[in-house]
């Protein structure tokens, strides 16, 4: 509820004209991203239909994933023309904080049927009494 109010804010704003282009301009920008964290791990999930694994790369600085890469277009044929696109094509590059209390080194990856599947275990805290 609360991305909807800020929706309606930022539509008030700047007009319903606005939101709509941004709609149809945000898929050129980046890939999309989502991140979740649960109480035993960070899942991050990335949009990257058509990208080859070996165009992906992944890289830690300063407590952040760097996500980065190109997917390029399909070609169909040389005389085909571009009717409408709405898939983000390009090089990227992503940034994202990581939780300080992540265990960036066990981080896993996957790319499956056009999505990225970053998985970051988070460090386990001490049970009073000492256990583990």
């Amino acid at each position: 509820m609360k991305s909807k109010g800020r929706r309606s804010q930022i539509t008030k704003i700047l007009g319903s004209d606005f939101m709509e282009l941004l709609t149809e301009v945000a898929p050129f920008i980046s890939p999309r991203v989502d991140c979740i964290l649960t109480e035993g791990l960070v899942y991050i999930m990335v949009d990257l239909a058509g990208a080859k694994p070996q165009d992906v790369k992944l890289g830690l600085s300063s407590g952040s994933l760097l996500i980065s890469g190109e997917i390029f277009p399909p070609t169909v044929s040389p005389d085909s023309n571009m009717i409408r696109q709405e898939r983000f094509y390009g090089p990227f590059h992503k940034k994202i904080k990581l939780p300080e209390h992540c265990l960036p080194g066990q981080l896993k990856a996957e790319l499956a049927y056009g999505i990225l599947t970053i998985t970051i275990p988070l460090l386990k805290t001490s049970l009073p009494g000492g256990e583990t």
